[in-house]
């Protein structure tokens, strides 16, 4: 006896089904959120990097880097420093393809810990400290040696 039995659901493939759970682990973990109709798309940390430090003069060092907000890639992002813990200067992140940020900061000749925070531009403006780096001491340059007194 042959029975024939009928469903208002499509047929799903083990191949299919496979595929959109590898789909949303995948995005889950990259950080890539397909929200349903109607979901509230939570919004992410801003991303950045530190990329130099370094002493310009005896009161003074440069910082340069990049920081983005990954919701909102067109728009710069807000980028505070602190010294030592304490907050120092804010700049946006506006330079070169809108995500770069440069900053001359002022500080005395001691060794300094600088720390950078990111702000997003969503409405919770989340916040995220992008890396944290040391600025040696002043080294004032060495002078230049002497030629030594000819034999004669």
């Amino acid at each position: 006896m042959t029975s024939s039995r009928t469903s208002s659901r499509p047929a799903t493939s083990r191949a299919a089904v496979r595929a959109a759970a590898v789909a949303a682990a995948v995005g889950i973990a990259s950080g890539i959120f397909i929200p349903s109709a109607g979901a509230a798309v939570p919004e992410r940390y801003p991303l950045g990097s530190i990329h130099t430090l370094g002493r310009t003069s005896v009161d003074g060092a440069r910082i340069v880097g990049r920081a983005a907000d990954p919701d909102r890639p067109a728009l710069p992002v807000l980028v505070k420093f602190s010294v030592d813990g304490r907050h120092l200067a804010t700049v946006s992140a506006n330079r070169g393809d809108g995500h770069a940020f440069e900053a001359n900061l002022s500080i005395d000749a001691a060794s300094h810990e600088v720390c950078v925070t990111a702000v997003g531009r969503g409405p919770s403006q989340l916040a995220r400290t992008i890396g944290c780096a040391r600025v040696g001491a002043y080294q004032p340059p060495a002078a230049p040696a002497q030629p030594s007194p000819a034999n004669t």
